[in-house]
C-alpha cells in the first residue's frame, strides 16, 4: 500500500485512539456447565457422611485393654498377632 497524504487521515482513523474503550464484539451466550455425579460417587458420599459421626478410637476398647494391662490380665496370642501382622503386610505392603 502506498502511503500519501490524501490516505494518512483514514488509517488513523483505523488505529485505535488512546482513551477511547475498544468497543468488543457481543459474545455469544455461554451455557453454564455442569457435573453429574454417579450413583458409587453419591453412595461414597453418603457413606463418608456417616463415618462423619464416628469417633477415630473407640475409646470403650481403650479403655478396656488399658484395664486389662494395668490388672496383668492381658494375654495376647503371639501367632495371631503375627499372622495378622503378616496378613496385613500381604495387604497393605510397605514400599522399599
Amino acid at each position: 500500500m502506498k502511503v500519501s497524504n490524501q490516505n494518512v487521515p483514514g488509517l488513523l482513523g483505523a488505529a485505535p485512539q488512546p482513551g477511547k474503550p475498544k468497543t468488543e464484539a457481543p459474545r455469544p451466550a455461554v451455557e453454564a456447565d455442569q457435573l453429574q455425579l454417579s450413583d458409587r460417587v453419591r453412595e461414597l458420599a453418603s457413606i463418608r457422611e456417616q463415618l462423619a459421626g464416628v469417633p477415630p478410637v473407640r475409646q470403650e476398647k481403650v479403655e478396656s485393654l488399658r484395664r486389662a494391662l494395668r490388672a496383668g490380665a492381658y494375654k495376647p496370642d503371639a501367632t495371631a498377632v503375627a499372622e495378622g501382622l503378616l496378613r496385613r503386610r500381604a495387604v497393605d505392603p510397605i514400599p522399599e
